[in-house]
């Protein structure tokens, strides 16, 4: 949980970077320009950021299609921005997220091709990679954006169609998500429009985590934004009308979000002057209006095109490498978890993955309605399990020509065909815990 929030934005003012911070008396800094500490970097045409280790990173795509990074250190001095060895292609927009140690950079070349690289605490970068070539393509990303979760990345994307017309994985203006594990691999991409409540024709979003749960911000073709959560167990819930909460301050052009205090908060710039503002969403109902951010940092006067919102720690140290965990429903330390199936008209796939030993997928079962299977958790770490519907899986197969094998773990890793899914933690001797399935 962070106690600082850390707004980034662009500006038409010298082409550069500004900075402010909203400390834990809700008090904010005025913005400073970044590049008089970090160094000049010329017209900044994109970035991201994201908090690591007490320090915040930002990395810039200059008009020249090259990536720069800098970090803001715990006590509030600047490193210089420096290239990305990486930037070997041209390139357009840039999302970062830090998982455990490590920071994860993605953007897109013109081609439209993904590409992912990692800088690890030793400050070296990978090389950037092609995320298409390991999750398969097929489609335009038009915006994208990523959080960690469990340990893992999980990657959300609006898609356009193939600038070469031709057929396409999934339709346009879906919103696909990819999940990157501890490992290297990457997931498929599914489509999760269908799991949504509903979902607007889209110019952007947004997500952070917050607990155990993905938080989406959507930006529609009318400049308004909505809300979603994704659960842990990949469940969603209903859309939320943003500004019907916060308070509507017109044609919204760029947000950020992000996590501070275990609450999620929204920076907006509007058409309207470029104006800047700050909403904070306490829970369920509860959002807090929309507060005039360019009065509280002093930033009337500096058009603006672009904004992130970060929360950071300011007494964080390196972040924990273990992964949280759930332990459903509640019991650590279980020998055992029975699953029932207690759908009444559904066949079930159950999956287990052994984090805590080979970590590898082992299908227990094919359970018909009515049936049980206790998977055995003696001696494991942490165990994911999954139950996979075979009345799902062969509806989506109906309905969109495709040809998913119901018994496959790439189709359980798909979570539009998950009807269950839960962690539980191992030990020797400890009783066996129920988990019905409905």
């Amino acid at each position: 949980m962070s106690n600082t929030l850390h707004v980034t934005t662009m500006s038409s003012e010298a082409d550069s970077l500004w900075h402010a911070i909203r400390r834990a008396d809700t008090h904010w800094t005025r913005f400073g320009n970044v590049e008089k500490n970090a160094g000049e970097i010329g017209r900044a045409q994109g970035f991201g950021a994201a908090a690591l280790g007490g320090e915040l990173h930002v990395v810039v795509q200059s008009d020249l299609y090259q990536l720069t990074h800098a970090a803001r250190h715990a006590d509030g001095s600047w490193s210089k921005f420096a290239p990305l060895d990486t930037a070997h292609r041209a390139v357009g927009g840039v999302a970062l997220a830090a998982v455990n140690a490590t920071l994860h950079l993605l953007t897109r070349d013109f081609s439209g091709a993904l590409l992912h690289a990692t800088r690890t605490t030793g400050g070296a970068w990978s090389a950037l990679g092609d995320v298409f070539a390991q999750t398969g393509g097929g489609f335009f990303p038009y915006a994208w954006s990523m959080t960690a979760l469990a340990g893992e990345l999980h990657v959300f994307v609006v898609v356009s169609p193939p600038p070469s017309g031709g057929p396409a994985t999934f339709p346009p203006g879906s919103v696909v998500h990819a999940v990157r594990h501890a490992n290297g691999t990457w997931t498929r991409w599914e489509n999760v429009a269908p799991r949504l409540p509903f979902l607007p024709i889209l110019r952007g979003l947004r997500v952070t985590t917050i607990g155990q749960s993905i938080h989406l911000v959507l930006l529609d073709h009318r400049g308004n934004l909505w809300h979603t959560t994704r659960g842990f167990d990949g469940s969603w819930s209903a859309m939320e009308d943003v500004e019907g909460q916060a308070g509507d301050r017109g044609w919204i052009n760029s947000f950020g979000i992000g996590e501070c205090n275990g609450e999620l908060h929204v920076v907006t710039l509007t058409a309207a002057a470029n104006n800047l503002w700050h909403a904070v969403r306490h829970g369920p109902d509860r959002w807090q209006r929309f507060a005039d951010l360019a009065r509280a940092t002093g930033a009337y006067a500096v058009p603006y095109y672009g904004v992130s919102c970060v929360g950071l720690d300011a007494a964080a140290t390196q972040p924990p490498i273990n992964p949280p965990t759930i332990c459903y429903p509640g019991v650590a330390g279980a020998a055992g978890v029975t699953l029932a199936n207690q759908t009444g008209d559904d066949t079930l796939v159950v999956w287990q993955i052994d984090y805590g030993g080979s970590g590898q997928p082992v299908r227990r079962a094919v359970l018909a309605p009515g049936q049980t299977v206790t998977v055995d958790l003696t001696n494991c770490g942490i165990s994911r399990l999954i139950a996979v519907s075979q009345a799902w899986v062969a509806d989506f197969n109906a309905r969109f020509g495709r040809n998913y094998d119901p018994l496959a773990y790439e189709t359980a890793e798909t979570t539009n065909f998950q009807r269950w899914i839960g962690a539980v933690l191992g030990r020797t001797g400890a009783p066996t815990i129920a988990a019905p399935v409905a």
